[in-house]
């Protein structure tokens, strides 16, 4: 019996960055089936669907506030583990995801590896 493949799912806006992020872990996470959308409502729906384990998610979307999506996912599914990802990285918005229930912060114009790292680490 084949296991079942783990889920991660990439809510991120920028087609760019979406594509990276693909490239760079569908080769080291071969047990986990990568999905990505690019805003916030169709992050809740596929949320909904799939169950993710892990969701990398970025803080400034077209239609919902990832922090907003941040405290949704928190609430419905606290086991999933959320990684926030912004080019806006003061204190302030570091401190307010951490407090809302996020599983780490990486600023993505600094430390993208670090945050690709730290999924691959995950064992998923």
């Amino acid at each position: 019996m084949k296991a079942k493949k783990r889920q991660l799912l990439i809510v991120e806006d920028s087609a760019l960055i979406v594509k990276r992020l693909l490239a760079t872990l569908e080769e080291d996470l071969s047990n986990t089936e990568i999905s990505a959308v690019l805003n916030g409502t169709d992050a809740l729906a596929v949320i909904h669907d799939i169950k993710p384990e892990v969701v990398l998610l970025d803080i400034h979307l077209p239609d919902i506030s990832g922090i907003d999506v941040l405290k949704t996912i928190r609430h419905a599914y606290p086991d999933t583990s959320v990684i926030m990802l912004s080019n806006h990285s003061a204190t302030h918005t570091r401190t307010t995801c951490m407090n809302a229930g996020a599983s780490a912060f990486y600023d993505k114009s600094k430390e993208f590896q670090l945050a690709i790292e730290h999924v691959k680490n995950l064992e998923l």
